[in-house]
């Protein structure tokens, strides 16, 4: 039965592969392999796809090596994937551009940066890798347009993605408020 099913897999994966061919350019980003299929001795780690340009046929450009991996973020062109337990990014050429350090990572947003958790502690780093605010907080979830709700032991506030912190919610609502304001002038 699981030959019968990989078989199909491989049968539906060759059809798009044949429906995608006569383009014959390759996509902007690679497209992320297909989910592991469990084998009875090895799981197949995860890769990446993209059309050659000379045949136009899907080719794996970025080897199967990551344990999880992601779609790429257009706006920034990074991947999240997951070696040896830990999460990092790597571009559209399969180079890290951030090491598999953190615990847990999520993807980046449109203005290149990302949550990530280091030691049990979230924080947040650009499309660099560079830390813009420090993995120091117990919990922390986007809120909105560059700003994220946080938590340190039982105090709760708020932090931009340049790391301005504001202790409550009318405090949060003045910052984001001055922050648009000097945006605007730029």
């Amino acid at each position: 039965m699981k030959g019968l099913l990989l078989g199909i897999v491989l049968c539906a994966f060759a059809s798009s592969t044949v429906a995608q061919s006569k383009y014959k350019m390759p996509f902007p980003e690679p497209i992320q392999s297909p989910k592991p299929v469990r084998g009875m001795l090895v799981d197949r780690p995860f890769g990446y796809y993209n059309l050659t340009k000379d045949k136009g046929e899907f080719a794996l450009i970025i080897g199967y090596q990551y344990e999880t991996a992601y779609g790429f973020v257009a706006s920034v062109g990074l991947a999240r994937v997951k070696a040896g337990g830990k999460w990092g990014y790597i571009g559209i050429d399969g180079y890290p551009v951030v090491k598999c350090i953190y615990d847990d990572a999520k993807d980046f947003d449109n203005n290149g940066y990302a949550m990530v958790q280091y030691d049990g502690k979230w924080g947040i780093i650009d499309k660099h890798g560079d830390a813009s605010v420090p993995c120091v907080y117990d919990s922390m979830s986007d809120l909105y347009d560059g700003w994220f709700e946080v938590s340190r032991g039982d105090a709760w506030g708020y932090v931009s993605n340049t790391g301005i912190y504001a202790a409550s919610y009318s405090e949060y609502e003045q910052k984001k408020s001055a922050l648009g304001k000097s945006e605007q002038s730029l």
